[in-house]
């Protein structure tokens, strides 16, 4: 929709459309802008302790916390998902272009859980009830398997960009650095 809108000078983040740096844009088109930066700002803090959170359970399980009294379960809870959050903001940090990352992240786990594992499991859970069914073979199998292309080329041009961005190495000879 952004190219759509903007052509080929679509800038990104899209919301540096609405009103340029540097340019004179009316009241309308600063707030607009301002409030997107919000909306998104908002949306990713609030969603954060919503994509950590089974991490966290899984980091308290393992250090066993509830064979703890309740004052010190709870303050070991707190002190782990403050570490936690430290982490992952020391990383992102830490990590140059840190979006090529979540990128090449984002390639493999994302293909795997949204597409691929649903498919297989359909599979394997009902089996005897779609194994002469093969619309419904052929159907899932043709998921998982273009799944599984698309999700390679999202983690070689992850890779590359990884490549590009930190290392200064082209992997593609008319591409820059």
């Amino acid at each position: 929709i952004g190219y759509f809108a903007y052509g080929d000078n679509t800038l990104s983040p899209i919301y540096d459309n609405l009103c340029e740096d540097g340019a004179v844009c009316s009241f309308g088109a600063q707030l607009g802008k301002w409030l997107a930066i919000f909306a998104v700002t908002a949306h990713v803090m609030l969603s954060y302790a919503i994509v950590i959170n089974p991490t966290e359970i899984a980091v308290e399980r393992l250090f066993t916390i509830d064979k703890f009294p309740n004052p010190k379960k709870k303050l070991i809870g707190v002190t782990l998902r403050t570490v936690l959050v430290v982490v992952t903001v020391v990383l992102a940090e830490v990590i140059p272009d840190f979006p090529d990352f979540v990128n090449l992240v984002s390639a493999c786990t994302n293909t795997a859980t949204s597409f691929i594992f649903p498919c297989l499991f359909y599979l394997v859970l009902f089996w005897p009830t779609v194994k002469k069914n093969y619309i419904f073979i052929t159907w899932n199998v043709g998921i998982i398997v273009i799944a599984c292309v698309a999700g390679f080329f999202g983690a070689v041009f992850a890779s590359i960009s990884i490549l590009c961005h930190v290392f200064g190495v082209a992997v593609v000879s008319s591409e820059t650095c």
